[in-house]
């Protein structure tokens, strides 16, 4: 009577446990060195302007999410996009503005930014593809990202 009890619990437990989801290697908070934008002089030479951030990534569903937060003055309100999960390289695509100062006048350039990250062990590497309208335009072109994962201190 227990043995047939036995194999009747075990049978049981077996077919209503279902198979546990990979978490997608991408998936905590990463601390962040990435090129925020680029400045131009009064001689018309440019330079990148250097920033760190804290990249957020969750998993929902087959899905990822990527909260970024970069340190600039003044700040900015945090970027959210989300793209499909895939195994290895992962590419996100943001639509938006670039500010612009052509000749000292202040505009606005529409902007695509595509961002590409793998994640290997605590270590995150990628790079963002920026590409406006304008021709040698110097915002436009592709900067590296580089990250660490945070880890909790148990």
């Amino acid at each position: 009577m227990i043995r047939e009890l036995f194999t009747l619990c075990c049978l049981i437990v077996s077919t209503t446990t279902a198979p546990i989801p990979q978490t997608h290697p991408l998936v905590g908070v990463w601390d962040v060195d990435v090129v925020a934008g680029h400045k131009t002089a009064p001689d018309g030479t440019t330079s990148p302007i250097l920033s760190k951030g804290v990249f957020t990534f969750s998993q929902q569903g087959d899905s990822l999410v990527l909260s970024m937060v970069i340190a600039l003055t003044p700040t900015r309100d945090p970027i959210r996009i989300a793209t499909k999960a895939t195994a290895d390289t992962v590419t996100f695509v943001r639509d938006s503005k670039a500010i612009t100062a052509d000749n000292f006048v202040l505009g606005a350039k529409p902007m695509r930014s595509t961002f590409r990250f793998i994640a290997m062990s605590d270590s995150l590497h990628g790079n963002v593809t920026r590409s406006l309208d304008a021709a040698n335009d110097p915002a436009a072109g592709t900067s590296p990202i580089t990250g660490t994962r945070r880890t909790t201190k148990p």
